[in-house]
Parts: structure tokens; C-alpha cells; sequence
């Protein structure tokens, strides 16, 4: 243990903190001075279990609402025997009724009866047993235990006319206990967007409704209204649009569509001119570049395309021009500039013919698009051209791409956006791009050309341990878990697939501190990111916060380690911060000494960079 003060390069910024460093790997002879206070308690802190979650929602729930009649005067209820307001639902497959529980506009729960229900079979409900007044609208939340199955909004005001539940239109013939008849008309609210900065429409970031004629007959669009509101249904007159069968239309709000699209709870309805609700979708707090879809909230938006993930493909295949076709955040292998390394965005050209860069600009912020102009060069049919993002200015953009995630952007000087692009969190030297259709990551970037090599749809879900890092008063032992093969390392030093393979055993955690740092790797993916934790066993209680930094034995200290010889170089190291016995973060770092002449002397200082 080394009693000590680092001082800390973070972000280019040097902060000098005066706190007790704990190394994983200790200097031989080296002491831990207790410091006389009893501010970090060493009681055993055994993992506790996390606070209680908000429900979580089934995205492929075994049981659904499937239509709804409020005002019904023909089909009698069999529970009753009366014309009362029904709820259909039905089940995907086999399951007992009695486990789920339905609640109209949040009043109490029912729990619906106990009843068997196979796969394919509907069941209907008399409304009158959820205990509220059933009103012509309202909010319907279907639950299994805890988990949230559909939640909904309908509008159901026409006598003996169901609100079908799959497109949000009416139907003038309910089919209660039975599949569904078509709907009064074809035209669909398919999908929307509320909250956008990712997906261009029109060479916009603009919230969207997606229209969809599900018909066989061609349909106009100027028969038909759209609104956000059920009092005033004729809000806003569809343009004079043809739209063929099986056809999308776009509607962006502040053009085509006369409102805005709220972020909060929100239901849009699509009337014909003479009244029927051909269909609604609702909503509640709308995320980020989430779509909303009948089927809930979507991860795969697909403006003018089938709804999914190959809609999301054939959506972003479709974009043309200069684009953005590879990035790389976190970087000390490739391409260097000027005898440092930078993280690159890569343009192509994804046309049959030359395009010129002048005129075009590259950004990361949707609202400053014209951050940096490119330069007056020609790229010819699939040729690339790398943009260093040194965040330096001058010739080159005066941002970085941040390994934790960004977006970028290509705009001419109209505005027009041809490319947005999420780079997402990248690890070490990894990249991420265009192949074919797809959105992948690079083990092997490829700056230079269109991408060819092997890409992965993902990487390796990090490893976990057993018990939290933290301060323990007593020896105990610890368990690994992760989707794919686990290697780790007990000494200080970087795992690789070379490490220690796990097998399920338990490892032993003793007195002192003791550092685990692991990855994990799934098939063919590419291997995780480093997780890492760290123990401190026995400990004396210190007043003022810890850093636990992990490195290579051999590197620091071995013969040629930098301790020992007093250099400069820079070694992969791991670090962990605890405040009052509380790690409050944990991450990897580089790590080397700093200082002069202060380099010589017995204590010295480091640095941590990011």
C-alpha cells in the first residue's frame, strides 16, 4: 500500500489531489498509515438488492385487449346476461386468467376470473367489473404480476361500432369472442416520432406520422383529417396525395402536419370526411429516436418502410451522396497525423459518380450543423476521405467524437441533412460502420476504403462478479457470470484471452485488496469491454477518499517496469475511486509517472489519463 499524492490528468486538465492510493500490486516494505477517524465503516458489506424497479413492460406479451365496445346495445354480456360495455382479449398462448389483472384510467385492479385459456382463444370481459365508470375514452393497462402487458388508450364513441385495438379504427361489426373483421377503412397511423434528432425525413430532423394504405384500392389522402385531439377531429386536411396500396406517406410536423407532437401522453386519430375513425395510436412519454408503433415503442424507427429492424435497414440503405461510412472514438493504432493519434470519421461516396466535398459540412450537434466545412476536394464513385477530429480547429474540426457515444452529421449550406450517424460507446481501438445494409462494429477498422472486412452486429455483454466492489471487515469468496466465455486476471494486469479461463469455481478474496479485472467473449463477437472490481478486506478506516489503481506488476515495478526505471511510459492500468467506503466510479486509464526531477525521489507523483 503507498500513502501518497497523485496528480491527475484528466481531459487535459491537471488536478492535484491529496488522497491515499491503494495499489493492487504493493511496493515491497510499503505500510498502510491508518488514519485516525472512523468515517468509512468496515462492516462487511455483503451486495444488497437494488430498489424496487418500476414494472417492466413485455414486449411480446401472451395476453392482449383486442377490441372494446362501450356503447353496446346487441351482444349480451354471458357474465350478465345485460348489454354492458365489453373488453376482447386474447391469448397468444395457453395461460391461466386469473394471473393478470386489468385497470381502467388507473383505478383499482381487477383481477380478471380464474380461467384457462388456450393459445388462439378469446375471452371477453364485461366492463362493468372494473370497478370505475366506463366513459366513451379512456386508458386500459393490462398487468401479468408485475409486469406491464399493454397499456393503452382507445375512443370508442358510436353506439354498437368496436374500437379495434391492432389499427386504432372503428369497426361497424364487433366480433366479440371472435378474429376481428376488417376495419372500416384501410388508411393506418403506422408509425411515429416525437422526439427526433437521428432519423432525417426529407432531408429534415423533424417529428414524423407515418401513413399506411394496408388496402387493395389506391386511396385519397384528401379525404381524410388527422388530429390530436378526439373534440376537434378535423384539425388537420391530409394533402392531396394519391397513395397506392401497400404504399407509406410522411407526414412532418410543421409542414404536412399543421401541430406539434407532444412528448407527453399523446393520442393522434385519423378521421374520413364523413366521420368514421379509420384509426388512432397513442402514446406516453415519448423518448429519442424511439418510433411508436400498435405494437408499443420501437428501437428500430423505419420512416416510409415496413415497421422493424429490416424496414430500419432498407430506410438507411436508401441514403445517397456523401456519407458517413466509418468511425473510430478511441484510438492509438491507426493513421496517425502528425505523430498523434485522432479519432477519424470516414466520408464515401455512395453514388455512381464524382461528388464534390465543397459546400458540405460535418458536425455534432444537430443544431450547429455547420461546424466544420469540409474541404474543396472531389471524391469519385466509392472513394473515402478521412476527417481527423482533433479538436484542435484550424484545417481540421474543432470536436472530438467521444468514445461514450455522439451523432454526426453531413448538411449542405441549405441545411439539407444527407447523413445522421449514432456512433455509439466504442471500445479501445474498435470502429463502426457501414457494411451493406448494415450497422456494424470493426475489429479491424478500415479507414480508406468502402468497408469489406468482417463486422459484428454487437459486442461481448461485459462480465460480472458476485459482490460489489467496497470495503468488507472478514475474507469471503466470489462467483463470475457472463453470456460467453469468462478470462480474468488476480494480479493487476490487463486480461486477455490468454488470462485465466473461468470454469464456475469460487474465488477466494482475502485480506487486503484484491483486484479482479475481467472480460468476456461470446462466440464470434468481439470481446467485451474490461469490467473490474475491487476489494479492500481488514482495512484500517481512513477519513479521506481512496484511489485503487491496478496495474502490471512487471510493468511497474519488474526490472524494466517504469517505478523502476524511472520513465515516462505510459502502461494500461485500471482504477477505482471510493469516497466514505463507496465506489463512485471505475474505469480503465493509462497510467505513468509525472514530474521532473520529482520522478527520482522515493515518493512519487503519477498520472491518470482517460
Amino acid at each position: 500500500m503507498l500513502k501518497k499524492s497523485l496528480s491527475v490528468l484528466c481531459c487535459t486538465a491537471l488536478v492535484c489531489f491529496n488522497l491515499l492510493s491503494l495499489f493492487a500490486c504493493s511496493l515491497p516494505g510499503d505500510t498502510p498509515e491508518k488514519v485516525p477517524s472512523s468515517s468509512v465503516s468496515t462492516e462487511n458489506k455483503l451486495p444488497t438488492a437494488p430498489a424496487q424497479k418500476p414494472a417492466l413492460e413485455e414486449s411480446d406479451p401472451d395476453l392482449r385487449i383486442t377490441e372494446i365496445n362501450i356503447k353496446n346495445t346487441y351482444f349480451l354480456c354471458p357474465e350478465h346476461g345485460q348489454y354492458h360495455p365489453w373488453i376482447e382479449l386474447w391469448a397468444k398462448n395457453d395461460l391461466q386468467l386469473g394471473q393478470y389483472t386489468l385497470s381502467l384510467d388507473g383505478s383499482q385492479k381487477y383481477t380478471l376470473p380464474e380461467k384457462e385459456l388456450k393459445g388462439g382463444e378469446y375471452f371477453v370481459l364485461c366492463a362493468e367489473n372494473l370497478n370505475t365508470p366506463v366513459k366513451e375514452s379512456g386508458r386500459l393497462t393490462l398487468m401479468h404480476g408485475e409486469m406491464i402487458c399493454q397499456k393503452l388508450t382507445y375512443l370508442c364513441p358510436k353506439v354498437n361500432v368496436s374500437y379495434l385495438v391492432s389499427s386504432g379504427g372503428e369497426c361497424t361489426s364487433p366480433t366479440p369472442g371472435y378474429e376481428n373483421a376488417l376495419p372500416s377503412d384501410d388508411l393506418l397511423i403506422s408509425e411515429l416520432m416525437c422526439d427526433n434528432d437521428l432519423y432525417p425525413v426529407g432531408g429534415m430532423l423533424c417529428d414524423w406520422v407515418e401513413l399506411y394504405n394496408a388496402g387493395s384500392q389506391s386511396l385519397d389522402l384528401s379525404n381524410y383529417w388527422i388530429s390530436d385531439s378526439a373534440d376537434f377531429p378535423y384539425m388537420c386536411r391530409l394533402p392531396e396525395l394519391t397513395l397506392e396500396a401497400g404504399e407509406y406517406a410522411l407526414l412532418r410536423a410543421g409542414h404536412e402536419l399543421s401541430f406539434a407532437l407532444s412528448k407527453d401522453e399523446e393520442m393522434l386519430i385519423l378521421t374520413r370526411g364523413d366521420g368514421v375513425l379509420c384509426s388512432s395510436l397513442s402514446y406516453e412519454n415519448g423518448e429519442e429516436n424511439i418510433s411508436i408503433t400498435h405494437e408499443g415503442r420501437s428501437d428500430y424507427p423505419s420512416p416510409g418502410k415496413k415497421n422493424g429492424i429490416e424496414g430500419m435497414k432498407e430506410y438507411l440503405s436508401e441514403r445517397t451522396g456523401v456519407l458517413i461510412n466509418e468511425v473510430i472514438s478511441s484510438n492509438s493504432a491507426y493513421n496517425k497525423l502528425s505523430g498523434e493519434y485522432y479519432d477519424m470519421a470516414e466520408l464515401c461516396n455512395y453514388t455512381e459518380g464524382e461528388i464534390s466535398l465543397k459546400g458540405l459540412y460535418l458536425s455534432d450537434k444537430a443544431k450547429e450543423p455547420k461546424r466544420y466545412p469540409l474541404p474543396d476536394i472531389t471524391l469519385k464513385a466509392g472513394q473515402c476521405y478521412t476527417v481527423y477530429c482533433t479538436g484542435n480547429g484550424g484545417d481540421y474540426p474543432d470536436f472530438g467524437i467521444s468514445s461514450k457515444g455522439e451523432k454526426l452529421y453531413i448538411t449542405d449550406e441549405a441545411g439539407y441533412i444527407y447523413d445522421a450517424f449514432e456512433v455509439p460507446a466504442l471500445l479501445h481501438n474498435i470502429s463502426y460502420g457501414r457494411q451493406g445494409q448494415e450497422l456494424v462494429y470493426f475489429e479491424k477498422p478500415t479507414f480508406g476504403k468502402v468497408n469489406s472486412g468482417a463486422g459484428y452486429p454487437e459486442i461481448s455483454a461485459p462480465a460480472q462478479s458476485s459482490a460489489p466492489s467496497g470495503f468488507y471487515n472478514a475474507p469471503f469468496e466470489i462467483t463470475l457470470s457472463g453470456d460467453g466465455e469468462i478470462y480474468y486476471t488476480a494480479d493487476g494486469s490487463k486480461p486477455t484471452l490468454s488470462s485465466k479461463h473461468y470454469e464456475g469455481e469460487s474465488i477466494s478474496v482475502g485480506q487486503g485488496v484484491t483486484n479482479i479485472r475481467m472480460i468476456c467473449k461470446k462466440g464470434a463477437l468481439i470481446t467485451s469491454a474490461e469490467s473490474a472490481v475491487t476489494y479492500c478486506v481488514s482495512l484500517p478506516e481512513y477519513t479521506l477518499p481512496i484511489i485503487a489503481v491496478s496495474v502490471s506488476h512487471e510493468e511497474m515495478f519488474g526490472e524494466n517496469g517504469t517505478w523502476t526505471l524511472e520513465k515516462k511510459t505510459e502502461i494500461e492500468g485500471h482504477v477505482s475511486f471510493f469516497e466514505h467506503g463507496v465506489e463512485q466510479f471505475s474505469l480503465g486509464c493509462g497510467v505513468k509517472l509525472f514530474g521532473n526531477g520529482s520522478i527520482t525521489f522515493p515518493k512519487k507523483s503519477l498520472q491518470l489519463k482517460f
